[in-house]
């Protein structure tokens, strides 16, 4: 089921969804917002079905909400410049710790515990699955190693955080919290 559900997943994140949404003349924060806004209803879906999603679907569901509040914000005509591009890339933040720690805690752990019991191979079967599907994109050979280590790492503790809490919304939003930060910080590097 994993194998199905991060192929579908990955599918649906190499559609030129983004491309298109360009050409439609849509702002390039508004445009990564609602695509990882897709790919958060999907992911969100995959919890749902894989059946580890108990409980999860109100918290998951406000934060769905909120990142659609400031989307909304963002394509609002009138609105500031630097609040649109806050709420768009706010929005894109959230969008994208749901839809990623939704993959990787309520999907790809739950099943790599299936298949190796609750231990490490487990842990770090979901991790480096999780850091694969970082590979890509535009970067330098040296920077998507370091990408990847950096997924690997972040998967780890993700997980642990879900393991301790017990809820996807935790490392959903300290996912949202650090990439914000990262774009603050750095620029788009994620």
């Amino acid at each position: 089921m994993a194998v199905v559900c991060l192929a579908i997943f990955l599918a649906v994140t190499a559609l030129p969804i983004e491309a298109q949404l360009g050409a439609a003349g849509s702002a390039n924060g508004v445009i990564h917002a609602l695509h990882a806004g897709l790919l958060a209803v999907l992911a969100c879906s995959m919890v749902a079905a894989v059946g580890t999603g108990r409980g999860q679907g109100r918290a998951l569901l406000t934060l769905m909400l909120v990142g659609c509040a400031m989307g909304g914000v963002a394509c609002m005509p009138g609105v500031a410049h630097g609040v649109t591009e806050a709420c768009a890339y706010g929005a894109w933040c959230l969008f994208t710790g749901v839809a990623e720690e939704a993959l990787l805690c309520g999907v790809l752990w739950p099943c790599m515990q299936t298949a190796f019991g609750d231990g490490r191979r487990a842990l770090l079967s979901a991790a480096v699955i999780f850091a694969a599907c970082h590979l890509g994109g535009d970067l330098p050979f040296l920077w998507t190693g370091a990408r990847v280590g950096f997924a690997v790492t972040s998967g780890v503790c993700m997980v642990w955080l879900f393991r301790r809490t017990g809820y996807l919304w935790v490392p959903a939003v300290c996912h949202a919290v650090f990439d914000a930060v990262l774009f603050l910080c750095v620029g788009n590097l994620v």
